[in-house]
């Protein structure tokens, strides 16, 4: 479990220096409430914003969680280092709910909660 959360904290602060490099100040554990209560159209509008505006960096997250998936299939260790064919078959991976879980999770380690009635991240 350890290690698992471990994986969690790794993925979240790449993630944030990526994306979000101003926006949050703690990245800590908490005690949270439930992840899957946040609204489906939120989660489908980072999706969007990310494919838009960050659409390269989206590419190796995409892949990153399709190699969590299909650790086998995908056995090298960067997008960029996939060939032409395993790239058309990183296309048809479906990642939406390893997408939405991750993102989820984002959240809740940046102590973001939208059905919750506090938020302990001053920006």
């Amino acid at each position: 479990m350890l290690a698992d959360n471990m994986i969690k904290f790794d993925f979240l602060r790449q993630f944030f220096e990526v994306f979000f490099q101003d926006e949050f100040s703690v990245i800590e554990y908490i005690v949270s409430q439930d992840v899957l209560q946040i609204p489906e159209q939120k989660i489908a509008y980072i999706r969007n914003y990310l494919s838009e505006y960050h659409h390269d960096e989206l590419d190796e997250v995409r892949f990153q969680l399709a190699k969590f998936m299909f650790p086998k299939r995908f056995n090298v260790d960067k997008y960029a280092k996939l060939d032409a064919i395993k790239r058309k078959e990183l296309d048809e991976v479906d990642i939406t709910n390893a997408f939405k879980y991750a993102v989820s999770h984002l959240f809740v380690f940046g102590d973001i909660n939208f059905v919750g009635n506090y938020i302990h991240n001053p920006k």
